[in-house]
Formats: structure tokens, sequence, C-alpha cells
């Protein structure tokens, strides 16, 4: 793991959390690791966190977007922070829903659902 990186154990209780809802999940430790991702996998959805060291994910959104495929790709912000300037700078920079941490299992379903028709529980 680099300094780049965030530890892949942090992200395990959180899969698991979306895979009990029946989601197929990929983790991913880094912004370039999605990119990464992204060019040999097609996904419904994306859930980053802001803070994210060397390539924060306004950056990866923006990135994400600029790509033909990762134009229709539904993105979900998760940040520390909750305030309504938060969530509009998350929005202005490609992603279609922000969430504050920490988010509930309902509030994350909800939002997936609201995005992703059919992935509903």
């Amino acid at each position: 793991m680099t300094a780049r990186e965030v530890p892949v154990d942090l992200l395990k209780p959180f899969a698991a959390l979306l895979r009990l809802e029946g989601a197929a999940v990929d983790m991913a430790s880094s912004g370039q690791q999605v990119l990464e991702m992204l060019d040999k996998h097609s996904y419904d959805l994306l859930i980053s966190d802001l803070g994210m060291p060397y390539m924060d994910g306004y950056e990866l959104i923006r990135k994400i977007r600029k790509r033909p495929e990762g134009r229709d790709l539904q993105a979900i912000a998760l940040s520390g922070y909750g305030r309504q300037v938060d969530k509009v700078r998350a929005l202005q920079n490609g992603f279609n829903a922000h969430l504050s941490k920490p988010a509930t299992v309902a509030h994350i379903c909800q939002s997936i659902a609201q995005l992703v028709p059919g992935r509903s529980h």
C-alpha cells in the first residue's frame, strides 16, 4: 500500500453491508485504481469518498465524466462534510448525489434506489 491508497480493510465492512443488500461490489483503494477498473469493467454505480489523498473524489469524478463510458455512470459522493455548500460542490463536479458520513445503510440504499432503477430493497 502506498500513501495514495486507502486501506482495503476500511472498505470491507461497508462493502459487506452493501452485499447484504444484494449488491455486487468491487473495492478500490485509490482514485487511480478506480480509473483502471473502469477501463476493464462496466458498473451501474460508483460510491466514492471525497477526501482521498492525491486524487480526491472531485478530481476522480471529473476524470470519469470526461470518458465516454463514464458520462452515464451514476455516482454518489460520500463525505464527512454535510454543509449545503459541500453538497452543491459535489453535484457541480459531476456526482449525482451526496451523502454525509456517517451515512446509514437505509440512506445509502435509498440513494441507490433513486439512481439505479431496479436496485431497491
